[in-house]
């Protein structure tokens, strides 16, 4: 549902609200008013109803909260199978909403924690294989498990409820699965890099890896069940990630933001390159980054991170720097998506999303490794600030604005 709201004043000049619960946006003035202080074209001398109307609707809709962005389960497996005499089997569940699991089939009992589900099987004695489907629902998302019994005459059953690889974090990893059989079972294991425990009464086993310092390395964990006679074998594969292919630390160091073309005060400069620069720095490991100094010195911009993904997510329309310019006067900047282009100007909140690859740097000239930045809104272009000074919003004279394709290209922090 949209809101619309018109006000004018002397000399015809039109202001115009848009408002739905998702976006809004802000027809920006073509008035010349200039601050001297910091060369913000500021809106002003609006009616008093325009200050009742305007700060709610920002208020409410201006920030998305990453919470909301994020919302979705992910499992760490997502299929189980389990053994002619049944079993258990634990999945680990990272949500952060409340979430719920259902299955129709009576064989499968579910029992569910915060942070997994727990799943038990009876005894398969129905002379077939059986098949089961387990949904994870938290309102806004879902995801399916598929579940599988086996029925055979076999003297020895094995198996690892565990992806055929598995790839561990740089930084120190852990991960979990079950192992069910109907008979002894035992796990060995090729490095001493990793750590294994088994726990042969629940079934469970933790796999854990220290901080890898130097390059990539791979190992395997083989799990046999039976005598030589009749012995069954599962094996699975295992590989930690060097710092240098850590998605998440290669987004980190000093950037500078290439773009297709470049705003300022509004007009365009009609040249490719890098226009501002900024630092990455970690924020929380694995899940958030410090975007500090893009486009203004003081600049903090939180984002961030979908490990599973591999993508860096910006949250536009959060304050990212408040400066106090008296004791009655406070400027507030927010990153937006502004329309140029268009005839009534205007700015937008959205997620952007950043991807590593490479990208050309114009300040050495060479090919780099980069941060492409996707998401921007149609007919809203281009990426820089806008202020806030308490009653109304305009564009910061004082920066700079980047148009079209754009990423950020690793830089040489000057000395």
């Amino acid at each position: 549902m949209w809101l619309l709201l018109v006000f004018a004043e002397k000399k015809n000049i039109v202001f115009v609200f848009l408002y739905n619960f998702k976006r809004f946006f802000v027809a920006l003035s073509h008035a010349s008013c200039v601050n001297t202080n910091y060369k913000y074209c500021i809106m002003k001398r609006f009616f008093p109803l325009l200050l009742c109307c305007a700060l709610p609707l920002y208020s409410g809709c201006g920030e998305v909260a990453k919470d909301e962005v994020a919302d979705v389960v992910l499992v760490s497996q997502d299929a189980v199978a389990f053994a002619e005499n049944g079993g258990t089997a634990t999945i680990s569940v990272a949500c952060p909403s409340d979430w719920s699991g259902d299955c129709p089939e009576s064989w499968l009992k579910l029992e569910q924690s915060h942070e997994s589900l727990v799943m038990t099987a009876e005894p398969n004695v129905t002379g077939k294989k059986r098949v089961a489907s387990v949904l994870l629902t938290n309102g806004a998302s879902s995801k399916e498990i598929k579940v599988t019994q086996a029925w055979s005459s076999e003297l020895v059953q094995l198996y690892a409820n565990s992806p055929e690889s598995v790839k561990m974090d740089s930084e120190g990893d852990v991960f979990t699965f079950s192992v069910s059989s109907n008979s002894e079972w035992a796990i060995t294991q090729s490095d001493s890099w990793l750590s294994v425990e088994p726990d042969s009464a629940s079934g469970l086993v933790k796999v854990s890896a220290a901080v890898n310092g130097g390059d990539t390395r791979t190992s395997s964990l083989v799990i046999k069940a039976g005598t030589a006679e009749s012995e069954k074998a599962v094996t699975i594969n295992i590989t930690q990630i060097s710092r240098e292919e850590n998605p998440y630390l290669r987004m980190l160091g000093y950037f500078g933001l290439y773009a297709e073309n470049w705003y300022y005060q509004r007009q365009p400069l009609g040249n490719a390159g890098t226009a501002s620069h900024c630092t990455i720095e970690q924020d929380v490991y694995g899940k958030s980054f410090k975007i500090k100094d893009l486009f203004r010195q003081g600049t903090e911009i939180i984002a961030g991170y979908d490990k599973e993904k591999e993508v860096m997510t910006i949250d536009l329309g959060r304050a990212c720097l408040t400066l106090e310019e008296s004791a009655t006067l406070t400027y507030v900047f927010f990153p937006v998506a502004i329309n140029f282009a268009g005839d009534g100007g205007g700015f937008s909140t959205t997620m952007l999303t950043g991807t590593n690859g490479k990208g050309y740097s114009d300040e050495t000239g060479t090919e780099r490794d980069a941060i492409h930045l996707n998401g921007m809104p149609s007919g809203y272009s281009s990426f820089g600030l806008v202020v806030y000074t308490g009653s109304s919003y305009a564009v910061d004279g004082g920066s700079y604005y980047a148009d079209g394709k754009m990423c950020f290209v690793k830089a040489d922090r000057p000395q």
